[in-house]
């Protein structure tokens, strides 16, 4: 390649060097050879850094910088790569000074923010390639919560808002798939909505590029999320807002202190009440799993029978003979005495 440059010869002490970069066609000359001593401007180099890491322009970041009129032909779509990428940072200056011999500071600080383009963007390929196997290795459990129990996960406390039920694996090696799956209700359905990676009471890399693991107070674990419904705060943030509150099917009073709640696509489940309920009661208020459900419609208004003394009480049929004394009966069965006397 030294061949295109008259001006570098094979006895030149970096020619090796020089040849190099023209190979890789990071530097292609200034039209009037390769001018070894010449320094570098700030155009040229927006262009040697485009070629060498092979940077692309973003789209939706374009910006224009005031004197982009004065930036040479062959160097305006590097300099706006750069600018898209945040590597010549407009909100700096409004202007990038194209033919100002850059200094060695400059250099420094538009290579450092190169890698760093470049190290988010590597990031960004391993991110899309996990997000396609997550969504591999979760197909099979949006089915419901029966085939998560039959791949192993158990489930661990009670439902978190604005995340949802949470089924953990504790064999499954974080670095293979997630270990956790999330359940939770969404416009009123229970579904998969998201998966976890939790590392046990200890620190660990996150197998998440760019999403270290979350450390949680609550049980000393580290953890990181990616949700598979839409989440306004981010697909890997800690909760979702979209995740709604269990959502109660139905609900019947067994008696005045115990009610039978189903939620949707859920068992029903008995909750004891903290204050009793009274005749005719329509609606009730209970807590379960740490959740709090207020005036929830009974599916009957409350209808309560109570024995003198609050005895429970079962039919019981006497027959007494006309010269029948006072006697004591003892009702085992009916749990409660019964003192009859002669009328």
């Amino acid at each position: 390649m030294l061949a295109n440059f008259d001006d570098v010869d094979a006895d030149h002490p970096y020619a090796s060097d020089i040849a190099a970069v023209a190979d890789l066609e990071i530097f292609k000359g200034t039209g009037e050879g390769f001018q070894p001593n010449e320094l570098a401007t700030r155009e040229q180099i927006a262009s040697v850094l485009v070629r060498a890491f092979d940077l692309a322009f973003v789209e939706e970041n374009q910006v224009i910088f005031e004197d982009e009129r004065s930036v040479h032909e062959s160097h305006l779509d590097d300099v706006r790569v750069l600018a898209s990428q945040e590597i010549a940072r407009p909100d700096e200056s409004t202007y990038f000074n194209p033919k100002n011999e850059i200094t060695r500071e400059d250099f420094a600080s538009l290579l450092q923010r190169t890698f760093e383009s470049v190290e988010k963007d590597d990031q960004s390929d391993e991110l899309e390639a996990l997000i396609e196997d997550i969504e591999d290795f979760a197909e099979p459990f949006k089915e419901g919560i029966e085939a998560a129990e039959e791949a192993g996960f158990k489930k661990t406390g009670g439902y978190v808002p604005e995340m949802g039920y949470h089924y953990i694996n504790e064999d499954i090696d974080i670095y293979e798939s997630p270990n956790a799956l999330v359940y939770g209700y969404v416009d009123g359905e229970l579904q998969l909505v998201g998966v976890e990676w939790i590392s046990f009471g200890e620190d660990a890399e996150s197998p998440v590029p760019g999403e270290p693991l979350q450390y949680n107070e609550s049980n000393g674990n580290y953890d990181r999320h990616y949700y598979l419904v839409d989440n306004p705060d981010g697909q890997f943030a800690k909760f979702n807002p979209n995740v709604e509150l269990p959502v109660v099917d139905e609900v019947s009073a067994l008696d005045t202190e115990t009610i039978e709640v189903t939620f949707t696509d859920e068992e029903a489940v008995e909750v004891e009440l903290d204050e009793e309920l009274e005749e005719g009661e329509e609606t009730v208020t209970f807590e379960h799993e740490g959740l709090v459900f207020e005036d929830i419609e009974l599916e009957e208004p409350v209808s309560v029978s109570v024995a003198t003394n609050d005895l429970k009480t079962s039919a019981v049929a006497f027959t007494l003979s006309e010269n029948a004394a006072q006697s004591d009966v003892s009702v085992t069965d009916a749990d409660l005495s019964v003192d009859i006397y002669e009328a």
